[in-house]
């Protein structure tokens, strides 16, 4: 194991430690942190107009595969759909090591 590798495991196991709240997707229990990232509408509109998507970082080893938008994560008693914004992927990797997805979610209403 190099250097990035031991880095990126350990910062794994920290953000586990310090952030990580229990999910369902589908019908997986499973950690996740959850967090938000801040999209700029493709239109072309003075100022512009901006979504912000509720995002679901997962250890890749805790799922079977890589989430797809058929997919639904229940936390605190909400559903979200995993989404596209802009045409960019709704599944990606949050680290070059590719230890971790970054879901792209949006709230669609209770269980």
């Amino acid at each position: 194991m190099n250097y990035l590798q031991k880095s990126a495991e350990y910062i794994k196991k920290m953000r586990a430690k310090a952030t990580e709240v229990d999910i369902t997707l589908n019908d997986v229990d499973c950690k996740a942190t959850v967090g938000s990232t801040l999209f700029k509408s493709s239109g072309n509109f003075a100022g512009g107009i901006y979504e912000r998507s509720v995002d679901f970082l997962i250890a890749v080893d805790a799922l079977d595969a890589m989430p797809t938008t058929d997919d639904v994560i229940t936390w605190n008693d909400k559903n979200f759909a995993i989404v596209s914004y802009n045409g960019e992927p709704p599944v990606r990797y949050s680290d070059p090591l590719e230890t971790t997805y970054r879901i792209h979610c949006k709230e669609v209403g209770g269980e």
